[in-house]
């Protein structure tokens, strides 16, 4: 469980120290005043990473040129662990005042799941969205995952690099179509696999909620086919490729280029789907990769859920099962412009946000 949430410098926090220790905090106020951005700072501390954008410019305060994000985290002993991290032109992390240079001893310190406006984008923006949602989901289960995840795409940039240049260094391209080739195939298995329990996962939520004659399936597409899922046949693609590949100017064979199709009744909802099917849809990912997380005895007490202003979209089946499903998670963070429904929440804390100040009422 988050215990203090510190700022410094971050979006439209000059300076914060909050005590959150309860399972419901509630953060309320007008739009443009900093409810998300709390939001953020809790999910940039697990992840190292913005759920709204890719910039760290746009994290710094007004004119500032770094800034700092801090959490207390209860390990449920009697020791509360503080994580740090200050982003100028390098990211320095630390725990409990020690530096550390390995993300991976530092990310994940909670497991996050948050629930936002635009989660729709997942079902109908670009693919490289649903790789992402798959990627950053399977990084937090499987972190051996999220290490062939690295590996194989720093190879892919060396590769770009390169055959943007010439095909003819032969020998530092075959060196990194190696390297791709070995860990594509790991991606592809292990996606493969996820995909199949989030659809089973996805399609109880979306029966809970429109019906048990309702189904929902993700359908995984990989760029490299079922039947040239090795090695050899990996590395034979990418040589024979890089003749395309210079003329284009990327690569064009690896799960990099993966897609995922979501479908709901055996109709695609990105093509056919209605703004609430998609809308559903969309939670009922979110929901899936809840449950997840929550069925491991590893990562069920890291878990948090973070509640960006979405309740009030949905209709009253829908908010009802959504209250349901996150009611076992220890606890959760509403960022809200009116109150959430007294009968959904109980131990909550209300805290009022005004234009990067805090009060709780």
């Amino acid at each position: 469980m988050l215990r203090r949430l510190l700022l410094r410098n971050f979006r439209n926090y000059v300076s914060l120290d909050l005590q959150c220790g309860s399972p419901v905090n509630v953060f309320i106020g007008d739009n443009g005043q900093g409810k998300t951005n709390l939001l953020e700072a809790i999910y940039y501390l697990s992840y190292l990473r913005s759920f709204r954008t890719s910039s760290l410019n746009s994290l710094k305060y007004f004119n500032s040129k770094s800034f700092y994000v801090a959490a207390e985290i209860d390990n449920y002993s009697n020791w509360h662990s503080l994580f740090e991290v200050e982003v100028s032109d390098t990211k320095s992390l630390k725990i409990d005042g020690y530096n550390t240079r390995k993300t991976s001893d530092f990310v994940m310190s909670s497991l996050p799941v948050v629930f936002k406006h635009d989660d729709m984008e997942i079902i109908t923006g670009g693919s490289s969205t649903r790789r992402k949602f798959f990627d950053i989901f399977l990084s937090s289960i499987d972190r051996n995952y999220l290490i062939l995840l690295k590996e194989f795409v720093i190879a892919l940039k060396s590769r770009n690099a390169i055959i943007r240049e010439s095909v003819e260094r032969k020998q530092s391209l075959a060196a990194f179509e190696s390297i791709m080739a070995v860990r594509a195939m790991e991606i592809i298995k292990r996606r493969k696999t996820i995909v199949e329990k989030i659809t089973e996962k996805a399609c109880c939520h979306i029966k809970e909620i429109k019906g048990k004659e309702s189904e929902f399936e993700v359908r995984y597409i990989p760029r490299i086919k079922e039947h040239d899922l090795t090695y050899e046949k990996i590395l034979k693609c990418l040589e024979q490729d890089r003749c395309k590949d210079h003329a284009k100017g990327f690569t064009g064979c690896g799960p990099h280029m993966d897609e995922f199709d979501f479908y709901y009744n055996r109709m695609n909802l990105k093509t056919y789907g209605s703004l609430g099917q998609c809308r559903i849809g969309a939670i009922s990912l979110k929901m899936a990769t809840l449950d997840l997380l929550l069925e491991s005895t590893e990562n069920k007490r890291k878990v948090v859920v973070l509640v960006d202003d979405v309740t009030g979209e949905l209709d009253k089946n829908t908010k009802e099962a959504f209250f349901r499903d996150i009611s076992p998670v220890e606890q959760v963070f509403f960022a809200v412009t009116k109150n959430v429904e007294e009968r959904h929440l109980t131990n909550k804390i209300i805290h009022r946000v005004k234009d990067g100040r805090i009060e709780k009422c």
